[in-house]
């Protein structure tokens, strides 16, 4: 069996303050300025996504981006070429 995912513990040093703009974000339901979009597949799936500027604070994502960009080159030799 092909396995399709690998976790790196400890990946980025400041996943906490990721998480709590993260909550920030989602706080107040009635208040939230994120452009959500709609993805729905009746029988197999419905979900909903956002950009991660939409969500995230442009300092925390650019240092998570950063790392995952250092960890692809060092780890895989591979270069990202899209924001995910």
């Amino acid at each position: 069996m092909i396995k399709r995912q690998h976790v790196v513990p400890e990946f980025f040093d400041e996943a906490e303050a990721m998480r709590g703009g993260l909550d920030a974000s989602f706080g107040n339901p009635y208040e939230q300025n994120i452009r959500w979009q709609y993805f729905c597949d009746p029988g197999m799936y419905t979900y909903l996504r956002a950009t991660p500027k939409e969500v995230f604070t442009r300092t925390v994502l650019d240092r998570f981006l950063r790392r995952l960009r250092d960890w692809c080159v060092g780890n895989l030799g591979l270069v990202p070429m899209n924001v995910p």
